[in-house]
């Protein structure tokens, strides 16, 4: 669990809420998953999506992604796959992940177009 001024994240009957340090419920258990970002940020997946909120419960980045990863301290990679029909029209298939990278307030950065994207250091 993460924290933000003793804000932490709570698990309770398979959802995930965000809890003041006076104990007060900022936002409900409606989420999958809650992790701490950054200081006063949390990453959050909600309809098997994930999306960004503030330390309020504020959506700073809408559930869209199929992955939020954090690969720097002002920035996030994302990952969004295509599918599609297979030829039996029945299943679907993934066709390709694409990567790409915002920055914390949900701004473009690389569009996802990308088959991988890596974090180096010197």
């Amino acid at each position: 669990s993460g924290f933000y001024q003793h804000q932490t994240e709570t698990y309770q009957n398979g959802s995930w809420a965000i809890f003041a340090p006076n104990g007060n419920q900022i936002t409900s258990f409606q989420y999958e998953w809650i992790d701490s970002l950054a200081p006063g940020m949390f990453i959050f997946k909600q309809d098997g999506k994930f999306g960004v909120m503030n330390h309020e419960g504020m959506k700073i980045i809408e559930p869209g992604f199929d992955d939020l990863t954090k690969i720097s301290p002002k920035l996030i990679r994302t990952n969004k796959t295509e599918i599609e029909k297979a030829p039996d029209h029945q299943s679907e298939i993934t066709i390709r992940k694409l990567y790409g990278v915002i920055d914390m307030n949900g701004a473009t950065i690389l569009p996802p177009f990308c088959s991988r994207i890596e974090t180096f250091q010197n």
